[in-house]
């Protein structure tokens, strides 16, 4: 019976090609928690390696809602949002994501979409983006983020997707944002906490183009190709150790295999290695990394996960190793026998869902190390590696919809840093992996609620202690810094140097008045002491609406 019910399910997907759900934590959520909820992996999806195909969120999304799971009205409303959200991918019979009350001729007849062209071999989808905050903080700064644009998704020939994303935006950020933005560039104004170029707006405000595109294909079934400029994400936490989405996009091309149990991703990127005046241009470097998931169990998943960072040419000009380019082999053994220094790391990361409520998760990155340096504990400066463990816990303590996650990570000093920017773990003078760098440990929580179809809380809590560099000091807090000049050479431990510590505390209510558009409330208070200093205390509160867009948020 469960084989007929699978293939009722399949049929009412079409096979058609696919774009990807942009990175969205709130949306990411709802497949976590399903996940955890199913008792099982979905099929088709790795949900550690994001972002994640629309077509396997729709076949997702309806397998968990005819499934014999107990499920919440606001379960089933969420559930009925996914697919919405992906009309095109469910026989026009269904009436997935038509409106009810559609008043404009030829706009909003889907849900999701103001307008939608629907052929045999063409589908197109425009949409919208706008994002208006207000934010007002305890140093009577009148705040603001002002975002307009519009979305493009859809395919051609059913072989071919496309999804490009454009917006203009003007933003006042509060001060440890600007001071965070100001470190980017050698000039002011040169970047944006996960942007790349901006300029200066107003005096104090930074005024940029957000422009994101790719294209989609299948080379056969079981292999997808990915090409355009995005950003990526590796890993089941709130945080990544090996790749998350806190620098700016680059371009990539990217291979996801999907055979038996097994998901291997090949990923190849050309990033941005230092950042220079407004009227040259910016060194390349480039990033080969390949993540290979296997589901052991129904419900158990492990990893593995390398990179390498290079760049031939020692003046900064772009140069391709080819070498890399193979996608089954081992980079730290090529890199050998090339006779190069390119910045290499491993990895592992484990995923455990129990009990149908509980998920329990991990990573582990290791850049250098000498084992007998470790027995010692001798706090050898290369002895580089950082990890995170954490956990999730779906409808706790019995309360449909309340979801918490627990986490803690661990980074060494100089783990992500190098000789220099042109093999550092970063993009755009902007961390790869965790926005903080290096030297420190952060505990973190996060309370999810949805007492309402429509009404969702969030409450989080970061705790972050970091060591930092005083005056011609390298503590290995700074990736961007070069190794070379590290301050010692042993007894080297998490938090050395300047101490630091971050207190984070927001709380955000949001209501989503019709399909994709939120109304905003969130309250943000940061407590940062450094050293012997007066602690530097920042509260502000926002209010915003938005529209086919996720909030931009300043969580370090």
């Amino acid at each position: 019976m469960k084989y007929l019910i699978a293939s009722i399910f399949i049929a009412n997907i079409v096979l058609a090609q696919s774009v990807f759900v942009p990175l969205n934590t709130d949306y990411l959520h709802f497949l976590d928690r399903y996940e955890v909820r199913y008792g099982k992996f979905a099929p088709n999806i790795n949900t550690t390696f994001k972002s994640i195909l629309r077509k396997d969120i729709a076949f997702f999304a309806d397998s968990v809602q005819n499934a014999a799971i107990p499920l919440s009205e606001v379960d089933k409303f969420n559930l009925l949002y996914l697919k919405n959200d992906n009309p095109e991918f469910f026989n026009d019979s269904l009436n997935v994501g038509i409106s009810k009350n559609n008043t404009i001729k030829h706009l909003y007849k889907y849900q999701n979409t103001m307008f939608r062209v629907s052929e045999k071999y063409f589908e197109l989808q425009v949409n919208p983006v706008t994002n208006f905050e207000q934010r007002l903080d305890n140093k009577s700064y009148f705040l603001s983020l002002n975002t307009r644009g519009i979305e493009l998704r859809g395919s051609i020939g059913k072989k071919i997707g496309f999804y490009s994303y454009l917006t203009d935006n003007q933003a006042f950020v509060p001060e440890y944002v600007q001071q965070r933005n100001d470190s980017i560039g050698s000039q002011v104004g040169n970047g944006f906490v996960g942007e790349n170029f901006t300029k200066i707006f107003k005096k104090n405000g930074y005024d940029f183009f957000n422009s994101r595109g790719y294209i989609t294909f299948n080379l056969i079934k079981q292999i997808h190709v990915q090409f355009g400029h995005d950003k990526n994400f590796i890993g089941n936490g709130y945080r990544s150790l090996f790749l998350s989405d806190y620098a700016g996009k680059y371009m990539f091309l990217k291979f996801t295999t999907h055979v038996w149990k097994l998901h291997y991703t090949n990923l190849f990127a050309e990033l941005t290695g230092d950042v220079v005046n407004a009227n040259k241009i910016n060194p390349r470097k480039y990033v080969a990394m390949h993540h290979l998931s296997m589901n052991i169990r129904k419900n158990i998943q492990i990893g593995l996960f390398e990179s390498i960072i290079f760049n031939r040419d020692s003046s900064g000009n772009p140069g391709f190793e080819l070498n890399y380019l193979n996608p089954v082999i081992f980079y730290r053994e090529l890199e050998s026998y090339l006779g190069s220094k390119d910045k290499t790391s491993v990895g592992m990361d484990l995923k455990w869902n129990f009990a149908n409520h509980f998920s329990l998760y991990g990573q582990f990155s290791l850049h250098e190390f000498k084992l007998k340096e470790i027995v010692k504990s001798s706090g050898w400066w290369a002895n580089k590696y950082a990890w995170q463990i954490g956990f999730k816990y779906i409808d706790a303590f019995g309360l449909k919809n309340m979801d918490l996650q627990l986490e803690h990570n661990y980074v060494r000093p100089f783990v992500y840093a190098d000789k220099s920017a042109a093999t550092a773990y970063t993009n755009y003078n902007q961390a790869l992996a965790h926005p903080m760098g290096a030297n420190f440990y952060e505990f973190l929580g996060i309370a999810r609620y949805q007492p309402l179809n429509r009404l969702s809380f969030t409450a989080k809590l970061f705790y972050i202690v970091q060591g930092r560099d005083g005056a011609n000091q390298n503590f290995g807090g700074d990736i961007s810094k070069s190794y070379t000049t590290r301050t010692k050479e042993y007894q080297n431990f998490v938090g050395q140097g300047v101490a630091s510590k971050i207190l984070f505390l927001s709380f955000n209510a949001s209501f989503m008045l019709k399909h994709n558009l939120f109304l905003d409330f969130r309250q943000t208070i940061r407590n940062e002491s450094v050293a012997d200093n007066l602690p530097n205390n920042d509260w502000f509160t926002t209010f915003g609406l938005r529209l086919n867009v996720t909030q931009r948020l300043h969580e370090f």
